[in-house]
């Protein structure tokens, strides 16, 4: 399925994802499967998919280590950015 997601919306995704925040449960999950017909939302979510393995958590249940999480918050600026300033 191909997602028509603005910048705008992929940011408050992972925004609420990494403060574990409410919300729609699965939009993470459909962050991460999703099809996207933008260059640069396909490349953040090529990066944040391999999250896991480059920055593994020590701890259970979590997607990724801090360093991790980090790279998300780079990304969640980055979009809220992109969306300010077409």
């Amino acid at each position: 399925m191909s997602y028509r997601w603005t910048y705008s919306d992929v940011a408050s995704i992972l925004d609420d994802f990494i403060n574990d925040r409410g919300g729609d449960k699965w939009a993470f999950d459909n962050f991460l499967s999703a099809q996207f017909s933008d260059p640069r939302l396909q490349a953040i979510q090529a990066r944040i998919n391999a999250l896991p393995n480059e920055f593994p958590s020590e701890r259970k249940r979590h997607y990724c280590s801090p360093e991790g999480i980090d790279v998300i918050r780079t990304y969640i600026e980055a979009l809220r950015a992109k969306a300010d300033h077409p």
